[in-house]
């Protein structure tokens, strides 16, 4: 074990690696500790989190979201950035916390389900998260606090995501068993995925709006599922508008249509039929 010590999250356990390494996709540009010759390992009561943060074009956002990893107490944490070809000064704020970042690459990709898949694949640890550029952990002790339960082997841990509108308007989501039938149970930033279970599935290129849902409802066993009203993530929401409301609702329609799930089907058209409402009725 390399014998660094910080008191940021990443460069608590690092491991000489034992094999060479090089992305499993074409990019332009790639670094950070696995290049430099260091690895994560998942261990018996401390197993590995991978946490994954995609990003295009917002600098400002990402590193808020690197300075909430970087100050997680918990002690094995393996940070990967997936940059789609940024053409502000994104590029500059990776390579200014690189010696934190376990793996980074940048380059042209095919949208936000490439952009994840290419994060997932990149993965070590037993369970991984998907946290975007903007959004940030609910507490500097937040993945400590909910270490223990990945020593289990469940294909997704859910838990609650607090929607910061503004500094006096918050609205925290709690996951719902039920809404797993239709949509998705929770905010995709507040969900554990276990790699291992997920690594043989993908995001779809062809969806645009639900690609969470439709590889939870692929990836997932519904009966291997912990829902925990613990709040994990915080997502920004300034600038994000409900103006796709309806697009995703029909997005939702299709995925279930696909599943051939006749109440799953009804549920997504009440869901579609309040979206209209929603956006027309006012």
């Amino acid at each position: 074990m390399n014998n660094l010590q910080s008191a940021v999250s990443t460069l608590r356990m690092l491991y000489d690696k034992t094999a060479d390494f090089t992305p499993p996709y074409p990019v332009a540009e790639w670094g950070g500790l696995r290049r430099l010759g260091f690895e994560k390992k998942n261990i018996n009561n401390l197993p590995l989190l991978s946490i994954v943060t995609i990003v295009l074009n917002n600098a400002a956002g990402l590193e808020k979201t690197i300075k909430s990893v970087l100050e997680q107490d918990y002690y094995n944490i393996e940070f990967i950035i997936i940059d789609g070809g940024s053409a502000d000064n994104t590029g500059a704020m990776i390579k200014n916390y690189e010696k934190y970042i376990d793996i980074w690459t940048s380059g042209r990709d095919l949208g936000i389900s490439d952009a994840f898949n290419r994060g997932k694949s990149l993965c070590s640890g037993k369970y991984h998260c998907m946290l975007n550029a903007d959004d940030v952990f609910y507490s500097r002790q937040t993945i400590s606090s909910i270490a223990h339960l990945m020593n289990a082997d469940y294909d997704l841990i859910c838990f609650a995501c607090e929607l910061d509108y503004s500094a006096v308007r918050k609205k925290i989501i709690y996951p719902e068993k039920f809404k797993l039938r239709y949509k998705m149970p929770s905010s995709h930033q507040a969900m554990l995925f276990n790699t291992g279970r997920c690594c043989g599935f993908f995001y779809s290129l062809q969806n645009d709006y639900t690609m969470d849902y439709e590889f939870l409802c692929q990836a997932v066993r519904p009966e291997k599922i912990l829902y925990q009203r613990v709040i994990l993530a915080v997502m920004t929401m300034s600038g994000r508008t409900g103006t796709k409301m309806l697009e995703t609702g029909i997005s939702y329609l299709k995925v279930n249509f696909q599943k051939k799930n006749f109440f799953s089907v009804v549920l997504s058209i009440i869901a579609l039929i309040k979206s209209i409402f929603f956006r027309y009725g006012k």
